[in-house]
């Protein structure tokens, strides 16, 4: 635990953290006839790494009514080929992987697990200091492991419609749930290096 204190530590605070911009929730319930019912949610926002310079995209439906997504799951990031539901998250995960937890329960929170690569030693900044090291073996490629999570307050409108002269081919029932879109920084409260 020492060794995740002292990297954190010689990070400058202004990496050590990620921007979430265009957090952006929405669910509908749709029925197209009485007994025909299609339900989803759907979260979908930015992750910018201040240390790796360097923004993924997350987004994803979940299909398990009436919150949709409970924080139970981590999602891959990744490509959509590589996409195939819920995930289980190795202890190594491939570099420059990213994954998500999204709850959308009576709190609202979202977790961040990353790995990214990046210089390490020779030049290092801490509190605007800039140090360096004459030591040549020092500049190699250090790979990251960081994990972070954060509490948020949805803002979000509802709305419904129940067609009163319903006919084939036209909706018969659908709810609408919109959230407002947020914009948040979200610290690292674990990261770990392996050093290649």
């Amino acid at each position: 635990m020492l060794a995740i204190k002292v990297i954190l530590a010689l990070i400058p605070v202004s990496l050590a953290q990620w921007g979430i911009s265009n957090l952006d929730f929405h669910s509908t319930l749709r029925q197209t006839s009485p007994a025909a019912t299609l339900s989803y949610g759907t979260v979908s926002f930015n992750v910018t790494n201040y240390d790796a310079r360097a923004t993924t995209i997350c987004t994803w439906t979940d299909t398990r009514q009436p919150l949709y997504f409970f924080g139970d799951s981590w999602f891959d990031c990744g490509f959509p080929e590589r996409r195939s539901g819920p995930t289980i998250v190795p202890a190594l995960p491939e570099v420059g992987r990213t994954y998500f937890k999204f709850a959308n329960t009576s709190v609202t929170t979202i977790n961040i697990y990353q790995t990214w690569t990046a210089n390490s030693g020779g030049s290092l900044y801490v509190n605007a200091t800039r140090f360096v090291s004459d030591d040549a073996n020092i500049w190699r490629r250090t790979t990251y492991i960081g994990f972070g999570n954060a509490t948020v307050k949805l803002s979000c409108e509802s709305s419904s419609y129940q067609n009163p002269n319903w006919t084939i081919g036209q909706d018969y029932f659908r709810y609408d749930n919109r959230c407002d879109r947020l914009s948040f920084n979200m610290t690292y409260a674990r990261l770990n290096t392996i050093q290649g």
